[in-house]
């Protein structure tokens, strides 16, 4: 096989072509009650490594202090994708009118911060697939660990990273289970 052209996504630093979704919404405890939060998840294009963080609300501002807090640890991606906001649905009445303000505002951090956010056109979520399964991944990790329970926050973002780390340790090729093959 001849090398890869110059440029190629294997010699590119991981998160530079960033999918990010939203799943949830996961309950918390706080004091005595129960509040709602939710899990933004970041994926690498190239090699699908999984970056986990907590999000507050559906608010464009939550987004983007998840986002401050990916670049802060894994790097100012080149490009994030993204679908139209089907993470909203569940609130669909009351964001219908709020939703243009959310996507301008997430729209104008990217561009101050020079990300090209491109989003998967409507109603195709097979083309988001790559980060969709990485959430159900994610899910069953959760879902093993928490059943119907409400952690605190604290343990909450604790069962996440744990979650992202059993993704993350997973194979992306076939492993042989001849002794004579060598090890990689």
């Amino acid at each position: 096989m001849a090398d890869l052209p110059e440029g190629a996504r294997l010699r590119q630093r991981p998160f530079t072509h960033t999918g990010v979704d939203y799943f949830g919404p996961l309950e918390v405890t706080v004091g005595r009650r129960r509040e709602k939060r939710w899990a933004a998840l970041f994926t690498c294009l190239t090699t699908r490594a999984v970056h986990m963080e907590v999000a507050s609300s559906l608010s464009a501002d939550s987004m983007i202090m998840a986002l401050r807090r990916f670049m802060a640890r894994r790097g100012q991606p080149d490009t994030l994708y993204s679908d139209h906001g089907t993470n909203f649905v569940g609130a669909a009445a009351e964001l219908s009118r709020a939703r243009l303000e959310i996507e301008e505002r997430m729209s104008d951090e990217a561009t101050t911060r020079a990300i090209r956010w491109l989003r998967i056109p409507p109603h195709a979520p097979h083309m988001g697939g790559s980060w969709e399964r990485l959430v159900r991944s994610i899910k069953v990790a959760l879902s093993a660990t928490l059943h119907t329970r409400a952690p605190k926050d604290e343990v909450l973002h604790t069962l996440l990273l744990e979650a992202e780390f059993v993704v993350n340790s997973r194979p992306l090729t076939h492993i042989s289970v001849l002794p004579s093959d060598p090890r990689r």
